[in-house]
């Protein structure tokens, strides 16, 4: 749990590109850094991602549950609907977000790690894209924590 402060976005392009945004979204969106706050609840299980408003893109929500899918109308967003599950990755040293497309044609998942240092904590957000047909696309985020919730 937390609020960090994007500070890459690697390959991001190629996944929003694949996701459907078009040219001018996919531009904004790379070219900001976006303040998320993140809260894990082990006792609901639960994790809730909360974008904060900036110039450009407009605060959003989403509340994704572990081990059970969750319908996510991204309409606003993609113009995609979504059904998304979380999970432990086997490590237990993160998260894993399954994201089904709901017409089947792509799978998003993001493994989501915090490094810790003496000095900062790091969010580490890997995506990977699959394709039925085999074709895949990797990106890669990440984010300073910037404070407590």
């Amino acid at each position: 749990s937390g609020r960090y402060k994007l500070i890459s976005n690697e390959g991001m392009d190629d996944i929003l590109t694949a996701e459907g945004f078009p040219w001018y979204k996919r531009s904004a969106i790379l070219r900001i850094f976006v303040t998320q706050r993140c809260e894990h609840n082990c006792a609901n299980h639960t994790i809730d991602y909360y974008r904060l408003p900036g110039a450009i893109l407009p605060a959003g929500e989403y509340h994704w549950f572990f081990n059970k899918w969750v319908r996510m109308d991204a309409a606003h967003e993609s113009g995609r609907i979504y059904f998304v599950k979380c999970e432990y990755v086997p490590s237990g040293d993160g998260i894993k977000t399954i994201m089904r497309e709901s017409n089947n044609e792509y799978i998003l998942e993001q493994k989501e790690v915090l490094k810790r240092t003496q000095l900062k904590v790091t969010k580490i957000m890997d995506y990977t894209l699959s394709y039925p047909d085999g074709r895949v696309i990797k990106a890669r985020r990440i984010f300073d924590r910037i404070g407590d919730l």
